[in-house]
Order: structure tokens, then C-alpha cells, then sequence
């Protein structure tokens, strides 16, 4: 099994699929999505829930309708009218990014244990800067590990 195998099982032990995809994905793809996620999305997810912080994050709260903090498509609430006005719309949230809370933690205090650590980040990452949530995604081609926007 490769080591990208290895690290979605161990992911899959602790999200959920609801946890991670819209429910559009997951009614087209069912547990299949895992694999539509880039590499570096994976790394870095399972970085953060089982070496950085090694307690729980929580992406999307399907219990309470939010299903568009982690990958969502072009037919969720927040894309889908750029898709009824025939445009464009580019997100990280389609493979790359997620918003998440990890657990006893505020939004800053993550972000600068982040920002402390980003040496030892397996790819590099963007985050969102000045919001109660983390936004992080690996569309970061800026040659530092952490681009903040």
C-alpha cells in the first residue's frame, strides 16, 4: 500500500466523509473522492491532525448544515451562482483547501502555531489571515512555505 493509501485510511479513521466533501461529491463519487484530493492536500491534512496538533479538526459540521467548509463543487450554495451565470469561479475548496477548527484551539492561536512550525510543513500553504476560522489551502507557489492572504 503507498504511503498516500496509508495516510487516507488513517484520515478515514477520524473524518468522516461528510466531514471532508459536500454532499454533491460524495452523492457522485461516495467514498471514491479521497482519491480526487491532491497529494499535498492529503499530506498536509494528515500533518496537522496527526503530528502539529495530534487532537481533533473539524472541517464541515454536517449535523448543523455546514457542508462547505472543506472540498465543495460547482452546485454548492456558495459556487453555484457563478455556475447559473455561466462564469468562471476558481476556489482551493474543489481539491486543494479546507476551513477547519481544531479542537481547544481560536482560529489565531492555530494559525500561529502554523506559522511557528512552517519549516517543518510538508508542502506549502496558504492561509487566510484576520477571520474566526483557518483557512488553508496548498496553492502556494510563492517559494515560502506559508503565503498569508
Amino acid at each position: 500500500m503507498s504511503n498516500r493509501n496509508v495516510k487516507i485510511q488513517k484520515l478515514k479513521e477520524k473524518f468522516a466523509d461528510t466531514e471532508i466533501f459536500c454532499p454533491h461529491i460524495l452523492k457522485k463519487f461516495g467514498s471514491g473522492a479521497w482519491e480526487h484530493l491532491s497529494n499535498e492536500y492529503v499530506d498536509n491534512l494528515y500533518y496537522f491532525r496527526f503530528i502539529l496538533f495530534n487532537r481533533p479538526i473539524f472541517i464541515n459540521y454536517p449535523s448543523q448544515g455546514r457542508v462547505e467548509r472543506g472540498i465543495r463543487c460547482n452546485l454548492c450554495k456558495i459556487t453555484k451562482k457563478y455556475t447559473k451565470r455561466n462564469e468562471a469561479y476558481m476556489t482551493a475548496h474543489f481539491l486543494n483547501g479546507s476551513d477547519m477548527d481544531v479542537k481547544g484551539l481560536t482560529a489565531e492561536e492555530v494559525r500561529t502555531i502554523i506559522r511557528e512550525t512552517a519549516h517543518s510543513l510538508p508542502h506549502p500553504i496558504r492561509i487566510e489571515k484576520d477571520v474566526s476560522w483557518v483557512h488553508w489551502d496548498t496553492r502556494n507557489y510563492t517559494g515560502n512555505m506559508i503565503h498569508e492572504f
